[in-house]
């Protein structure tokens, strides 16, 4: 009795949700004008066309890996999640690189400065590919941390297929519904492939606006003729914080989150050359969506740029060699700024984020009002948040103050650490709920000496590093956020990459995007290592 009141309480929150969402989303267009629907529409477009494609391309890389469990699908999947914070304006850069402006496929035919790669679709294949990581990483928790012994048992009865669309599908369904959120959102708070392939999203919106002079940050001047201010395109984000906050409660409420529980793949009862060519298609996706852009770096950066002398292709191992290892020193005063927002970001965030998540413990009030928190991190667009610290900037009429957002660091590294709070909050909450309350309580009666074993600081540390790494790659590869509040003088390696991707991809920027790539790539494949040997010890 008590499941079936369970099951019916979790189908009322589910009609709940669908039904506050749809009525605030058609009040929502009931009050948008002409040119805010237009942005509307447009940034939903994007985000529903990268998550349909996104989705299940994420899934099935976790499926596979999770049921034909091998060494090249393991690895692959590490890799994929690797890729998570591996910022939107470096897939830009490496498939402009052949398909862009001066694009080695564009060298060759004589019409360098006309891109292949062009327009909104453009813009959905960039996010859709920037996607899956997070995609595939959230099919893995779906995989492994739900039970699959209603399953095991309604296959007696039925078809799998049956099966699949009847109980399987319902207990994802928390889960995909996360991704596509997930999704949809952070495809409407970047502008690096908004900008270059020119689609009018509302956070393009918003920083075009600004640029031009038009903007405040409760709303937007009217276009020359009109009237009155228009504030129907904060509408917008706010319902983008209530839909991504209200998903994610929705998984909180269907998926346990403590004492997560991992369980092993069932046997996969098909021949071993269908096992083989799934495998196959895993690594060719991988290749297809992954390494091919790379490559298309690594042979820009190789190649010099066309000339009516030489307009073919000239690729030089060296001469990528050569960029490669002048690029730090050619830009090393972007690069000392982005390692110092990546260091700073971490050191103020990681600390604040430890305190919240033991007292928030303890406290549930605290705990809802982190979750908003964390909501509004994630569904803010970049340049909003750039506008609002810009606009923090004249709050007071004071020299020093003045100064302090001007001359110095502060106003991207505040940026940089309210886009960070949000996934290393995340996180952290995760490992820590999975610390059994038996042991915490223990460890408190025993005067604090069993706090320092491995049940209880093994989470917690592998949280700090994971976190720490998290907080210094948002630091130093961030964009959308940090680009508004970024005083004259100062540069970061993100704003220099994206002014000159605008004149295409040449053989300089090939070679900072190569060695970012380096530095990101490694780390994050660190940390992303790190949190799955945790987890297997447990």
């Amino acid at each position: 009795m008590s499941e079936l009141a369970a099951n019916r309480s979790k189908q009322l929150v589910v009609i709940a949700w669908v039904v506050i969402t749809a009525v605030l989303f058609f009040v929502f267009i009931f009050f948008l004008t002409p040119q805010a629907a237009r942005v509307a529409r447009t940034t939903l477009s994007l985000g529903f066309w990268a998550a349909l494609f996104s989705v299940p391309v994420g899934f099935w890389f976790a499926w596979v890996q999770f049921r034909t469990r091998n060494f090249w699908t393991t690895w692959v999947l590490l890799i994929v999640i690797s890729f998570l914070f591996v910022p939107l304006h470096l897939y830009v850069a490496a498939w402009d690189s052949a398909f862009g402006k001066l694009g080695f496929l564009r060298g060759t035919d004589g019409r360098a400065f006309e891109p292949l790669l062009a327009g909104f679709w453009a813009a959905v294949f960039v996010h859709f590919v920037a996607a899956i990581p997070w995609t595939t990483l959230i099919g893995a928790v779906c995989f492994r941390a739900i039970r699959r012994d209603v399953e095991d048992a309604a296959v007696l009865d039925a078809s799998e297929v049956q099966v699949f669309f009847k109980v399987t599908l319902r207990k994802w369904a928390p889960l995909i519904l996360l991704s596509v959120v997930w999704v949809m959102v952070m495809a409407s708070r970047e502008i690096a492939a908004t900008d270059i392939y020119q689609v009018g999203t509302f956070a393009e919106e918003v920083y075009l606006q600004f640029a031009g002079g038009r903007f405040d940050w409760f709303g937007i001047d009217p276009a020359e003729g009109g009237s009155g201010r228009d504030y129907s395109l904060v509408g917008f984000i706010l319902f983008c914080v209530w839909f991504f906050m209200s998903a994610v409660v929705c998984v909180l409420r269907f998926v346990p989150t403590k004492k997560l529980e991992w369980y092993s793949a069932p046997e996969l009862k098909i021949s071993r050359k269908k096992i083989v060519a799934i495998q196959l298609s895993v690594v060719v996706m991988f290749a297809s969506l992954f390494l091919f852009p790379m490559i298309n770096l690594l042979i820009r950066c190789g190649s010099r740029v066309p000339s009516v002398e030489n307009p073919g292709l000239q690729f030089s191992w060296s001469h990528c060699v050569e960029q490669m290892l002048t690029a730090p020193r050619d830009y090393w005063v972007e690069i000392s700024w982005s390692l110092t927002l990546g260091v700073l970001t971490a050191v103020v965030v990681v600390p604040v984020v430890m305190v919240l998540v033991t007292v928030s413990r303890r406290r549930p009030v605290l705990a809802i009002i982190m979750l908003l928190v964390t909501a509004i991190s994630f569904s803010l667009p970049g340049p909003l948040i750039g506008a609002a610290i810009n606009r923090l900037s004249l709050v007071f009429e004071f020299g020093w103050w003045d100064d302090l957002f001007n001359r110095t660091i502060a106003g991207p590294l505040l940026a940089t650490v309210v886009v960070a709070f949000g996934p290393v909050y995340l996180l952290m909450n995760f490992l820590f709920r999975n610390v059994a309350k038996e042991t915490l309580e223990a460890a408190e009666m025993d005067g604090g000496k069993k706090f320092w074993s491995r049940p209880v600081m093994g989470p917690l540390l592998v949280g700090v590093v994971a976190g720490s790494a998290i907080c210094f790659l948002i630091g130093f590869t961030d964009l959308s956020a940090s680009y508004i509040p970024t005083p004259p003088g100062m540069d970061t390696v993100p704003r220099r990459i994206l002014g000159q991707m605008h004149a295409g991809v040449n053989d300089s920027t090939a070679a900072l995007c190569l060695d970012c790539l380096v530095l990101v790539g490694t780390i994050s494949l660190a940390a992303t290592k790190i949190v799955s040997l945790n987890n297997a010890r447990k």
